[in-house]
């Protein structure tokens, strides 16, 4: 079992954003393409989540993990099929 503390992850709602007059920043982060992790909806598995943090390394440009004895990586190809 791993030491290491890692935050429970949060997520936005631009509804927040438009009452705090913050009409900009919609735009701003479909710009930056992450609109799209931020209106992710259905099942979350924070402990899953949890474990992916806590295994992660960066080998070079590439992130790496294991959650439940599978490896996963993120390469640049990996984000460009997300945002695409």
């Amino acid at each position: 079992m791993s030491k290491k503390q890692v935050s429970v992850p949060n997520f936005l709602q631009f509804s927040w954003l438009k009452d705090e007059k913050f009409k900009g920043m919609r735009n701003l982060l479909q710009h930056q393409h992450l609109h799209t992790f931020l209106e992710m909806t259905g099942k979350v598995y924070p402990q899953l989540i949890k474990v992916f943090y806590t295994n992660l390394t960066f080998e070079g440009v590439v992130l790496k993990s294991q959650v439940k004895v599978v490896d996963i990586e993120v390469t640049s190809h990996v984000w460009n099929d997300l945002i695409a």
